[in-house]
């Protein structure tokens, strides 16, 4: 189930429609928050229902008003020019200009109005100075600055301010004129109609875009051929120099989208028409698609050096710091510590012209004899350590942790050579061992149908009847078998040790070969009373193999299984491709407790059975082991309490 979901995540047309929906996704969560988000600010969840109610139309009444104002005042109150601009055919902002105290109507552009929402503002002006002087006298130049207020303090207004009109203006619900407010109030109603729909559109187009994420991050690095991790060339730029590549791409497109669309003003749709808004979508996309795709190139390509282990390494800090290491380690360690007593006496130079030299001076006496203290530290642990290995003290353990530098690497050397000694002669005593096993073993299995051939012979010289005679030769012919088998088996497991045998590899069918191995010894099973249990995964499964080879290895086991397994049980015979090779178990339970090692049980002439009083050779194992190698796969065993189970792993056929 696992690899098939790895394939399904790791098709190249499903990535790409992945990709293509991760882009869309991406867009409608935007799109769709966005809105969400402004609805809510504007108060649409909660009783604003015309685009007149919100703020960010108010807030353009009131400049529209002000300008409106600072117009009327231009004109000298020329109401016939107002009404060109301002008339109630040519605006949606309702205005009323009125003296500073508000008690005379100086103009109005529309009279009856039906106003969903209205402010009042100030007009005022005010004068300031430039700071320079003037060409005719010493006084600084003056101007004369016009400004609006919300709310003005009659009482407490300074002297170089004065108030020139209040001006009350509303909004209507429905924007029949076409201007600047025409546009924005249809988004708005469109956007209402559909409120409901924006929040639970994010929220679903938020839970999809996760779980495309999460399969585009499961199928990074992979392909559907295999599940191993492919590094592609973009995998193989240093992170840091890939992120910096990205930064300076996405940069340029994130100042088009704030300084060129309707982004930078702060998504406000005032004064937006239908063809510029569709322009300002195509130069958002423009500029969106390549940056979001952009650094989600770089987000997948993170996760395949992650999978692919040890990311860190391809950067560009760590091939520095591991250029500077190098070249650090190849100082000789005499020019590292002159350097280091150069660097020491430099500092304490400069120290010497610096504030309280004395302290200084007797800081620096004080490092430097801790320093020769370390050093002589250091140096009396490495000695320790050489003196006991040179003393054959194989157990004695120097502390790394302790050490710094060319000392810790001397250290870390001498626990190299400490557990190669180690091994070689744990090696040695165990070849000499096994030497000496092999020699009693061979001894016995020679010795054992050789001595009763030489006694049956004997007796066949004596008086002795028809019977006794018929019973002396199947004696001497099975004995006679049984050295002839030992010898063949012990020439076998010599030329497939040596590479002597030839063998010729080409796709060898599994199920074929398995099922001839079983029929061959379907009567001595039965004898036995074993079930065999065969599974194999595909019935068209196949290994580079030599089809007579692979036969004579199923054989041993099988052979093995009829002398040493648990009468009554089941042999179980599996076979499943795995990372492009097949491996194949023979499996059984034990007749006998098995109190040896998986590796010497593959050694020549070692048996399970220690009393060696049961038929067999030993070399079965070794032969099997072997030809498996002479095939370019491997041989392993396991035991798990009286659970004996063999392993051969051969290529799979393409």
């Amino acid at each position: 189930m696992d690899k098939h979901r790895n394939r399904f995540s790791s098709n190249i047309y499903m990535k790409a429609a992945a990709l293509i929906a991760f882009g869309f996704l991406v867009l409608v969560f935007l799109f769709s928050g966005i809105i969400s988000f402004v609805l809510e600010a504007e108060g649409c969840y909660d009783g604003t229902d015309h685009y007149a109610m919100t703020s960010e139309a108010m807030s353009y009444a009131a400049e529209d008003a002000f300008r409106a104002a600072n117009y009327y005042y231009e004109i000298q109150g020329d109401n016939v020019s107002m009404n060109n601009i301002y008339g109630s055919n040519m605006t949606n902002l309702s205005l009323s200009i009125y003296s500073p105290d508000g008690s005379e109507l100086l103009y109005r552009n529309k009279s009856d109005t039906d106003p969903v929402s209205s402010g009042s503002i100030y007009l005022y002006s005010f004068t300031h100075s430039d700071g320079e002087e003037a060409d005719n006298n010493s006084l600084p130049n003056t101007y004369l600055d016009f400004s609006y207020a919300y709310d003005i303090d009659f009482s407490n207004i300074s002297e170089n301010h004065e108030i020139i009109y209040k001006i009350d203006y509303s909004l209507p619900a429905e924007m029949n004129i076409h201007d600047e407010y025409y546009y924005p109030s249809m988004y708005f109603d469109f956007l209402y109609a559909h409120k409901k729909t924006w929040i639970p559109t994010a929220i679903i187009s938020a839970l999809i875009l996760i779980f495309i994420t999460l399969f585009l991050f499961k199928g990074a690095g992979r392909r559907e051929t295999d599940q191993e991790i492919h590094l592609n060339w973009i995998d193989r730029i240093p992170l840091d120099l890939l992120a910096g590549i990205v930064a300076l791409l996405v940069f340029p497109l994130g100042i088009f989208l704030i300084d060129e669309t309707a982004i930078g003003n702060g998504y406000r749709i005032i004064n937006i028409t239908p063809g510029y808004l569709i322009l300002n979508i195509a130069m958002i996309l423009a500029g969106f698609l390549p940056i979001l795709y952009l650094v989600l190139g770089f987000l997948l390509s993170f996760a395949t050096r992650v999978k692919a282990g040890k990311w860190y390494q391809n950067t560009l800090i760590a091939l520095a710091f591991s250029a500077s290491a190098r070249i650090i380690k190849a100082i000789p360690s005499v020019l590292k510590t002159l350097a280091i007593y150069v660097a020491f006496w430099l500092l304490f130079i400069f120290f010497w012209a610096g504030y309280h030299p004395r302290m200084i001076h007797i800081f620096m006496i004080f490092l430097g004899g801790v320093t020769i203290i370390w050093l002589v530290y250091e140096i009396k642990q490495i000695q320790k350590a050489s003196d006991a290995l040179a003393k054959g003290d194989l157990d004695y353990k120097i502390d790394e942790k302790e050490l710094f530098g060319s000392f810790r690497k001397t250290a870390e050397d001498l626990q190299s050579v400490r557990n190669g000694v180690s091994l070689a002669v744990e090696e040695q005593m165990k070849s000499e061992r096994l030497k000496t096993e092999l020699i009693t073993n061979v001894s016995h299995d020679i010795k054992t149908p050789l001595t009763s051939i030489v006694n049956y012979v004997d007796l066949l010289q004596k008086a002795h009847t028809k019977e006794e005679e018929e019973q002396y030769l199947n004696v001497l012919a099975r004995n006679s078998a049984r050295l002839k088998k030992l010898i063949e088996d012990l020439v076998e497991a010599s030329k497939a040790s040596t590479g002597n045998i030839t063998a010729e590899i080409v796709p060898t069918n599994v199920q074929e070969m398995i099922s001839q191995a079983v029929g061959e010894y379907q009567d001595k099973l039965e004898a036995a009373n074993l079930q065999t249990v065969i599974t194999v995964q595909d019935p068209s499964l196949s290994v580079m193999a030599d089809g007579k080879l692979l036969w004579r290895i199923l054989s041993n086991l099988l052979s093995n299984c009829v002398k040493y397994a648990q009468s009554g049980t089941r042999v179980y015979i599996d076979a499943l491709s795995m990372n492009n090779h097949v491996k194949i178990t023979v499996k059984n339970t034990s007749r006998d407790a098995l109190n040896v090692d998986p590796d010497e049980l593959m050694e020549r002439f070692v048996r399970g059975d220690k009393s060696r009083t049961t038929e067999g050779s030993g070399l079965g194992l070794n032969i099997a082991r072997s030809l498996t190698e002479l095939q370019n796969g491997t041989f392993t065993l396991s035991i798990d309490g009286d659970l004996f189970k063999a392993i051969i792993t051969l290529p799979e056929a393409p």
